[in-house]
């Protein structure tokens, strides 16, 4: 994989994240902005996480797994503060699980 499309995607995946993380700021109480906060971060953690499988260099890989490691942590804190809430119901559990499983391999990649 080329370094430019790393760059672009990880890019798309940072304006997505600010750009939600702007709208909830606004309005703190929408809950479905702060589900997409947390579908947007875990989506910019497979990013990472599958930069990081295709990464030849120990330095690079372990930096795209810290921050797949942080942004997966940061979704499923909102996902089971939401769901502690009892906010949440249904794909969004689904979500949340499927979150904490990847953040789960992540932890163990590293």
């Amino acid at each position: 994989m080329e370094i430019g499309a790393r760059e672009a995607a990880l890019g798309n995946h940072t304006r997505a994240v600010a750009m939600v993380r702007e709208l909830q700021a606004r309005n703190p109480a929408n809950v479905e902005l702060q589900v997409a906060v947390g579908l947007a971060l875990a989506s910019r953690a497979d990013a990472y996480a599958a930069f990081a499988r295709r990464s030849s260099t120990g330095a690079a890989r372990a930096r795209d797994l810290e921050a797949a490691e942080r942004d997966y942590a940061e979704s499923v804190e909102i996902f089971t503060r939401l769901q502690q809430a009892g906010s949440i119901q249904g794909t969004d559990l689904e979500i949340l699980d499927n979150n904490r499983k990847a953040l789960e391999r992540v932890r163990a990649e590293r």
